[in-house]
C-alpha cells in the first residue's frame, strides 16, 4: 500500500484551537511562509543537479579546444589556426572543473542523505561560487589579452570560449538556487535533510547518462568523420533531440553512417525517457502545490463558514430540510477540490506557455545577434527557432558561428523538453475543458447516445446551473419524506447485517469487513481514482469508528452538530478527503478495524483505546480492545 495515500490526512492538524487573534495571526504567517518556501525546498535542489551536470560538460567542453584562433582573409587560401591556451589557463579551468565537479557529487551524497546538510551547502556554495568567481576572472583576463598580427585577417574566440563563459554563468545560477535553499533551511522554513524520490533520482541519472552519451558520441564521430569535437558535439546535439539541422555536419563515411543508426536510437531513447520523468517530476510537483492551494482555501473557507455557514445551512433546510451541515461540509470540500484542481491545471499550462514563449522569443534574439555576420534577421531567426522547437529542421537556416553554437546546444537542452511538456499541459487541461463540449454536439449530431436527447440534455442542464447553487447545496440522493439519506451504500449492506454491525460480533469481523475490503481493493484498481460520495463515506466511517451507526432499516444518518473548522473533520487538515488515495485510506481503515476485532477475540479480558488516525487522520478516539503485545501482527 502506497504510504503517501495517508501521509496527508495523517499530518496533525496545525491549526491551533485555542489561540488569540494576535497568536493566530502570527500563526498564519508563519504556515504562509512555510508554503511559500516549500517550493524552493523541493525543486530548486533538483533544478541545481540538473543545471550543475550541464555546466560541468560544458566546462570539458572548453577545456578540449583553445579559447582564440586566427581566421585569415577571405582572399587568402591559409586555413584557421587554434592560438594555444596558456599552461595557466588550461591549469586553472581545470581546478574550475574539479570545483564544479566535487559540489555536484557532494550535492548528490546530500539528496541521499550521506552527508550532514550544513557541511553539503557550504562545500556546494562556496565550490560552485568559486568555480564562477574565477571563471568570470579568467575570460575577462584572456579577452583583454589580444595579440596583434602582421598578416591579414584576425583573431576570434573559439567555441570553447564561449562554453567557458556559459558555464560560468550556470555555475552562478547554481550557487544563487543553493544560496536561497540554505537560507530556507536555516530559517526552518523546511526540515534540513533533503531526500530525493525515485523518480527525482531517476532524473538526475538520465540527465547524467545523456550528457556523457552526447560526449562520448562527439568524441566517436569527430573521430571517424574527421569533425572538431565542439562541431560533433553540437551535431550529436540536434541529432539526439530529433531537430536534424543537417548542413555539412553529416556522417559522409560508410562506418559513421552505420553507427549513426544504434547511436541515434539509443540516444532518442534516453530523450525520451528524460523528457517523461521531466513531466512526472513536474505532475508530482504540481500536486504538491494543488495541495498547498487546497490549505489555505482551506483555512480561507473556514472564516466563510463561520460567517455565512449557519445562514446558508438555513436556507438549505428550508428548501431541502432533509439536508445536514456535515454533508453541507463535505459538497464545500468537494468543490474545493474541483475548483482547486481546475485553477492548478491552468496555472501550469499558463508557466509552460510563458516558458515556452520565452524560450522562443528571446531565444530568437540572441541568435539574430550571434549569426549577424551571416545578416541574419530576427524575422529569419524567428523562423529558426520555431523549426527547432517543433523539432522540425529544414536545415535552410543553420548556426554556423562559434557563438551560436554553444549557445544552440545550451537552448536546445532546455527548449525541447520545455515545448514537449507545454504540449503535454495543453492536453490535460484544454482537451478536458472541451472534451464533454465535443461528446454533447456528438450526441446531438452524428454520435447520438443510448440515453437520448433528453436526457443529455437535462444532465448538461444540471451540469451549467450546478454553480448557481449556494456552495454545498448540490442536489444528492435523499428522501424528504422520512428525513434521512437514501444511502447509496444500501446495496452493498442488508438489513439482517445492521444489527451485526452495531454488535461488533463474530459475523461482522469475518463477512462484513471481509467482503467491504474487497470491494476496496477492487476499486483501488480503478483509474482515474475513484472519489467516494458522502453517503458511501458516512457507511465506511460508520464502520471503522462506529461515529454514527446505522439504524435498524440500514438507513445511515449522517448529521452531527456543527463544529468549528479546525473541529470537522471534512473541512480540517486531518480530513480523509485529502488522503492522496480515498480508496487506499479506507482499505487501511478496515485493516486496523479487522486487526483490532482479532485480537479482541484472542485477548477478550484486556481492553485498550486506539485512535483512527493509525488509518490517517480522522482524529475521533475509539474504544476497542486492548492490544495484546504478545500476539505477533
Amino acid at each position: 500500500m502506497n504510504q503517501n495515500s495517508c501521509a496527508t490526512a495523517a499530518a496533525p492538524d496545525d491549526e491551533p484551537t485555542s489561540l488569540g487573534p494576535q497568536q493566530q495571526e502570527q500563526h498564519n504567517g508563519r504556515e504562509s511562509q512555510h508554503r511559500k518556501w516549500w517550493l524552493v525546498s523541493k525543486i530548486c535542489p533538483l533544478i541545481a543537479g540538473v543545471f550543475g551536470i550541464i555546466a560541468n560538460g560544458f566546462c570539458i567542453c572548453s577545456l578540449v579546444q583553445d579559447w582564440r584562433e586566427y581566421r585569415p582573409a577571405q582572399d587568402l587560401q591559409d586555413e584557421v589556426q587554434g592560438i594555444k591556451n596558456p599552461p595557466w589557463l588550461i591549469a586553472i579551468t581545470s581546478i574550475c572543473f574539479g570545483c564544479g565537479l566535487i559540489s555536484n557529487l557532494v550535492l548528490f551524497l546530500n539528496l541521499s542523505g550521506r552527508i550532514s546538510f550544513f557541511l553539503a551547502q557550504a562545500t556546494i556554495i562556496i565550490g560552485w561560487s568559486l568555480s564562477s568567481l574565477v571563471f568570470v576572472v579568467l575570460i575577462i583576463v584572456y579577452a583583454l589579452n589580444n595579440p596583434r598580427t602582421q598578416r591579414p585577417g584576425g583573431y576570434v574566440f573559439t567555441q570553447g570560449f564561449y562554453y567557458a563563459i556559459i558555464a560560468s554563468g550556470l555555475y552562478f545560477f547554481i550557487s544563487v538556487v543553493m544560496t536561497f535553499v540554505f537560507v530556507g533551511a536555516y530559517k526552518k522554513y523546511y526540515t534540513k535533510k533533503f531526500r530525493i524520490g525515485k523518480m527525482e533520482r531517476t532524473l538526475l541519472l538520465q540527465q547524467l547518462g545523456l550528457m556523457i552519451y552526447l560526449l562520448l558520441g562527439a568524441l566517436l564521430f569527430s573521430t571517424i568523420e574527421g569533425w572538431q569535437f565542439l562541431d560533433a558535439v553540437f551535431w550529436a546535439d540536434f541529432t539526439l533531440l530529433t531537430i536534424g539541422l543537417g548542413g555539412d555536419l553529416t556522417p559522409k563515411t560508410n562506418l559513421g553512417r552505420l553507427l549513426f543508426i544504434p547511436y541515434a536510437v539509443i540516444g532518442v531513447t534516453i530523450v525520451g525517457l528524460m523528457v517523461n520523468s521531466i513531466g512526472e517530476v513536474l505532475k508530482t510537483a504540481k500536486k504538491g502545490i494543488q495541495e498547498q492551494a487546497l490549505k489555505r482555501q482551506i483555512e480561507r473557507i473556514g472564516v466563510r463558514i463561520l460567517r455565512d455557514g449557519v445562514s446558508a445551512s438555513k436556507k438549505l433546510q428550508k428548501t431541502h430540510p432533509w439536508r445536514s451541515q456535515n454533508e453541507y461540509e463535505f459538497n464545500v470540500m468537494r468543490k474545493l477540490q474541483q475548483t482547486t484542481a481546475r485553477k492548478c491545471r491552468w496555472m501550469a499550462l499558463t508557466f509552460s506557455v510563458l516558458a515556452t514563449l520565452i524560450l522562443w522569443l528571446v531565444s530568437a534574439v540572441v541568435f539574430a545577434v550571434a549569426e549577424r555576420e551571416n545578416e541574419w534577421t530576427f524575422l529569419i531567426s524567428v523562423y529558426f527557432t520555431s523549426g527547432a522547437l517543433l523539432t522540425i529542421g529544414y536545415g535552410d537556416f543553420t548556426p554556423t558561428t562559434n557563438s551560436a553554437k554553444p549557445i544552440f546546444v545550451l537552448w536546445t537542452l532546455f527548449a525541447i523538453p520545455i515545448i514537449t511538456i507545454t504540449i503535454g499541459n495543453s492536453a490535460d487541461t484544454i482537451i478536458k475543458e472541451f472534451q464533454g463540449f465535443v461528446l454533447l454536439i456528438g450526441s446531438l449530431t452524428v454520435f447520438p447516445g443510448q440515453d437520448g436527447l433528453k436526457k443529455v440534455v437535462k444532465s448538461w442542464y444540471l451540469k451549467l446551473t450546478r454553480d448557481r447553487i449556494p456552495v454545498g447545496a448540490c442536489v444528492s440522493t435523499t428522501n424528504p419524506d422520512n428525513g434521512h439519506q437514501k444511502s447509496s451504500t444500501k446495496g452493498r449492506m442488508k438489513k439482517k447485517e445492521v444489527d451485526h454491525i452495531a454488535e461488533r460480533d463474530v459475523y461482522f469481523y469475518f463477512h462484513i469487513i471481509p467482503k467491504e475490503l474487497c470491494k476496496v481493493l477492487e476499486e483501488i484498481k480503478v483509474f482515474p481514482q475513484k472519489q467516494y460520495g458522502y453517503d458511501e463515506w458516512i457507511y465506511y466511517l460508520s464502520l471503522i469508528s462506529m461515529d454514527k451507526p446505522p439504524d435498524r432499516e440500514g438507513n445511515i444518518d449522517g448529521s452531527r452538530e456543527y463544529a468549528k473548522p479546525q473541529e470537522t473533520s471534512w473541512l480540517g487538515q486531518a480530513s480523509p478527503l485529502l488522503s492522496a488515495n480515498e480508496a487506499e485510506w479506507i482499505l487501511q481503515g478496515l485493516t486496523v478495524v479487522l486487526r483490532k476485532g482479532l485480537e479482541k477475540m484472542v485477548s477478550p479480558h484486556e481492553s485498550s483505546k486506539f485512535q483512527i488516525s493509525e488509518i490517517g487522520g480522522y482524529s475521533k478516539n475509539v474504544t476497542g480492545p486492548k492490544e495484546n503485545n504478545a500476539i505477533s501482527h
